[in-house]
């Protein structure tokens, strides 16, 4: 079965700085019969550090991808928007990057609060970033926190008919319900 990649999402961990120490992605594919797939992947800015940032993201983006990207937002009601990657082709351009693999840009503004409780009301375990951790706990947060993204943007977006979300998420938890038995993070 051939699918086409529905959405690339990725969770960010920064230095104080705001420079990335590491991420994660967390993809979502239709094959346009309702028949999803999911799939995380860690980043590996950690062990193989990257002089070129955005190739090393854009990596982690199957071709014909949508790329969620969140913008932190604090204390305002978020907001969903998409729109046409080629409408930022000149920023593509500065940074070398093709605009031709890609699919549209969606924008997430949301809190960390929202993306905690969005994650919450789906049952999924992610409690925000939490510096006590250390490094290795926080990079281990990376992927919760890109699917929290994911959803919060789902709850957001008007792009998706409600059957459509319905769907999707039955499908995304039958699939969490496979990785909590499995303990790891296959795509399915």
């Amino acid at each position: 079965m051939i699918c086409r990649t529905y959405l690339t999402t990725f969770a960010i961990l920064e230095d104080d700085s705001g420079y990335p120490i590491e991420f994660a992605t967390f993809s979502v594919a239709d094959d346009g019969n309702r028949n999803y797939r999911f799939h995380m992947r860690p980043g590996g800015l950690s062990t193989h550090p990257a002089n070129d940032l955005a190739w090393r993201f854009l990596g982690h983006v199957p071709e014909g991808s949508d790329i969620l990207s969140v913008i932190p937002l604090s204390g305002q009601r978020p907001l969903a928007e998409s729109f046409e990657i080629g409408a930022l082709a000149s920023a593509f351009r500065m940074l070398g990057l093709p605009i031709e693999g890609y699919g549209r840009m969606h924008v997430l503004r949301n809190s960390e609060w929202q993306l905690v409780q969005s994650a919450f009301d789906h049952g999924l375990p992610y409690r925000g970033p939490d510096r006590k951790r250390g490094l290795e706990g926080q990079i281990a947060l990376l992927p919760l926190r890109a699917q929290a993204i994911w959803l919060a943007w789902l709850s957001e977006t008007r792009d998706i008919q409600p059957s459509d979300k319905r769907d999707v998420l039955a499908a995304w938890q039958a699939w969490r319900a496979l990785v909590r038995i499995g303990k790891g993070m296959p795509s399915i």
